[in-house]
């Protein structure tokens, strides 16, 4: 499916039509088991926590406005069902007190005030060094495969995805002190920490 066409299936899904949600769901539920199992290796339980995902959104599409922001809401929600059952697993390798177990505890406002910011942030990285963070982020492709289809080394690969990180999370953490009444603390913490464990 292309991604005009997914963006149309999305808005029509939207504004009423519940058929079209059915492209939607193939077309994402492989790609959040495979990003899934970047972090679980039991698929059946990656498989789980994607039909959750996918339920959520079904159930929350009045709080969906966009569809061409649709793909980033759909991670942060998989990103969050993620946290929870590590959390709950006792593997959670940052504070639990930094992360926000529901995907959908922000308005709307909030919500766009600090993802429309990170694009801001994502599009000042210089051109390699975004690749390699979209590839890991956005397409959950692990090291070994972008450093293979870029052809670098792993090591390479590493090196630029946490200099994203860090510039990333500088420059919101900027954002925040520049303007404490726009977003909450605790949306811009957990927007940096999904990011950071989305690439370890």
């Amino acid at each position: 499916m292309s991604k005009t066409d997914l963006i149309r299936s999305i808005q029509t899904w939207l504004e009423g039509d519940e058929q079209a949600f059915t492209p939607v769901f193939y077309y994402y539920h492989s790609k959040l088991v495979q990003f899934s199992e970047r972090f679980i290796s039991d698929t059946q339980l990656s498989e789980e926590l994607v039909m959750n995902v996918l339920l959520k959104i079904w159930r929350a599409k009045d709080r969906i406005t966009n569809a061409t922001t649709f793909n980033a809401y759909i991670y942060s929600a998989m990103r969050n069902e993620l946290i929870s059952s590590l959390r709950a697993a006792k593997k959670m390798p940052v504070p639990l007190e930094a992360v926000v177990q529901e995907p959908f505890i922000y308005s709307d406002y909030e919500y766009n005030a600090v993802t429309d910011h990170y694009r801001t942030c994502v599009e000042k990285l210089p051109h390699r060094r975004k690749r390699i963070f979209l590839m890991s982020l956005e397409e959950g492709l692990t090291y070994p495969q972008i450093a293979e289809k870029l052809h670098i080394s792993v090591n390479t690969v590493q090196k630029q995805a946490t200099a994203a990180i860090q510039a990333i999370r500088a420059e919101l953490e900027q954002y925040y002190s520049d303007n404490p009444a726009t977003v909450s603390p605790m949306a811009l913490l957990t927007l940096c920490t999904l990011v950071e464990i989305s690439l370890c």
